[in-house]
This record gives structure tokens, C-alpha cells and sequence, in this order.
């Protein structure tokens, strides 16, 4: 998982030698890893646009606070209209049960469907509100580490299962070698 905040800006303002450099050192992590997640954070900026284009996948977190509903659609909108992108994954994060995860799918898939017909939304499920994340950022670790039996670590389980599950139907172009060379290169 690369946060948001780890050099990602940088990256896009690279000199080639820099970038060739860097395609080596990720083609070596190619048998290391499955999956790079990349945290873009929310907005419309251009750096988030340019990792979600250099994706083979596209999940957007949300809440059910509305900001978040109109970032998330916003986000959506604006890779789907200037870029093409119709197909995206949907993380309802932060929120009280299963219901309250479904009743916020489908009220921003309802909007989605309405305004943007062309799009596909897929539910990918929710981590729950839980304090042991608070508790666990004190200590500056995962929780899943910390409180491995809490309510959002089984559901951060889960969801690396169903990741991981998905990751093996993609296409020879979606591993991590392709997504770094397409990321580099797009300019």
C-alpha cells in the first residue's frame, strides 16, 4: 500500500533518465508483490487523475458523509467523461452495518445510473466503523496487526481476498511491471 503522501507527486515530474531508473527498480518488485494499492486521496486534482489512469482497477472509498458521496461521484464523472474510464469498484468505509454500506451504494449507484448511464459500479463491500483504528494509528501500525480480531480487521481480510481473487483474472497487462512502465511513461 503507497499512501497518498509518499513521493507520489514527485513521481509525475521525473526527467526520463529518472523514470527509466525507476521502471528497473519496479520491474525487480514485480515477483515480489501481487497488488499495489495506491491511497490518491480524494479530489479531481491532476496527479490523482494521473495515478487512476495508469490503474488497471479503479476503487473509490467512501463514506456516508456527503462530501465524500460528491467527491466519489465527481471522481467518477470526471474519469468517465474526459478519460473513458466507465468501470469502478466501490469501498463504503466508516459506517455502522452492512445496511447503512448498502443504503450508500445505492443511493451514489442511483445517481451514477441516472447521469452517467455508461458507467459500471460494482459494490466491493465495507469496514466498518471501528475505534481500534484510531487506537491503532496512535501506535503508528495496521490494525490488523494490533487488533487482529477487531470488526475492520476481519473486513480488511476480506477485502484482500476478494483483491486477491480479482487480481488473479486480470490480464497479463495488469500486473505491477505494466502498471509502473504505463505510469511512467504517460505524459
Amino acid at each position: 500500500i503507497i499512501p497518498a503522501g509518499s513521493g507520489l507527486h514527485e513521481l509525475v515530474h521525473l526527467s526520463q533518465g529518472e523514470k527509466l531508473n525507476l521502471l528497473n527498480e519496479f520491474d525487480r518488485l514485480d515477483e515480489a508483490f501481487d497488488i499495489f494499492l495506491i491511497d490518491t486521496g480524494a479530489g479531481i486534482s491532476s496527479n490523482i487523475m494521473y495515478f487512476n489512469m495508469a490503474s488497471e482497477e479503479r476503487i473509490v472509498v467512501v463514506t456516508s458523509e456527503p462530501t465524500s458521496i460528491t467527491d466519489a461521484y465527481a471522481l467518477m464523472k470526471v474519469l468517465f467523461k474526459k478519460y473513458g474510464t466507465n468501470t469502478f469498484k466501490l469501498l463504503v468505509n466508516m459506517v455502522e452495518s452492512t445496511r447503512d454500506a448498502k443504503s450508500v451504494f445505492l443511493n451514489l449507484s442511483n445517481a451514477v445510473e441516472h447521469f452517467l448511464s455508461d458507467i459500471s459500479l460494482e459494490y466491493l463491500g465495507f469496514v466498518p466503523k471501528d475505534e481500534n483504528v484510531a487506537r491503532a494509528v496512535k501506535q503508528q501500525r495496521a490494525v490488523i496487526e494490533c487488533y487482529p480480531e477487531s470488526a475492520s480487521s476481519k473486513e480488511f481480510h476480506e477485502l484482500a481476498c476478494r483483491l486477491l481473487a480479482s487480481s488473479k483474472d486480470m490480464a497479463s497487462d495488469g500486473n505491477i511491471k505494466f502498471f509502473w512502465r504505463k505510469l511512467i511513461t504517460r505524459q
